[in-house]
């Protein structure tokens, strides 16, 4: 029954249909409390459905049941981010790096999280970290062009948002 109401949770969300999807997550939970990919799901429905603190709850549950389980880490500090929680979003993504190395999206996450707080150069290397983990990462090589516009290292900027367009070549967001 858990794993049932979980796959209905899934294709509930899948048809925009959130209270329902929440619901089934909550009867999957309430039969076993324990499912940490279950507060997970509902952190995903409860963030979209703009529920912040609930969201962070549910994925602090599943940190408490997972301490290991970056992505719960990577989403936490995503609606941190939402609530302009700077310094608490930083830790949840530095949380997500230290658990998996190799974690572009927590790279590129905290690289955004660096360049809206205007800390130009950190947020470089989080980019940089990314694109290395990930070289065909266009949407890290725009966010870097734009860093590097705001630097006014403007040559720099043009290959960083040629690179981004030569690897999506209908990537829109590499012209803002």
């Amino acid at each position: 029954h858990v794993v049932a109401h979980c796959n209905g949770g899934l294709a509930l969300a899948e048809l925009g249909q959130f209270e329902a999807a929440l619901a089934s997550y909550d009867r999957a939970l309430a039969i076993n409390g324990e499912l940490a990919e279950a507060h997970f799901k509902r952190g995903h429905l409860l963030r979209e459905l703009r529920r912040f603190d609930a969201a962070i709850a549910s994925y602090r549950r599943v940190i408490e049941l997972d301490a290991n389980y970056a992505e719960a880490y990577l989403s936490c500090g995503q609606v941190l981010r939402d609530l302009k929680q700077w310094d608490a979003a930083l830790a949840q993504y530095d949380r997500a790096i230290a658990i998996v190395a190799d974690y572009e999206e927590a790279y590129f996450n905290r690289g955004n999280l660096l360049a809206a707080l205007k800390r130009c150069d950190a947020a470089l290397a989080s980019y940089d970290q990314a694109i290395a983990l990930k070289p065909d990462y266009a949407e890290a090589y725009s966010n870097r062009g734009i860093v590097l516009r705001d630097l006014e290292q403007l040559d720099a900027a043009v290959a960083s948002y040629d690179q981004a367009i030569a690897l999506k070549p209908d990537y829109a967001e590499a012209c803002s």
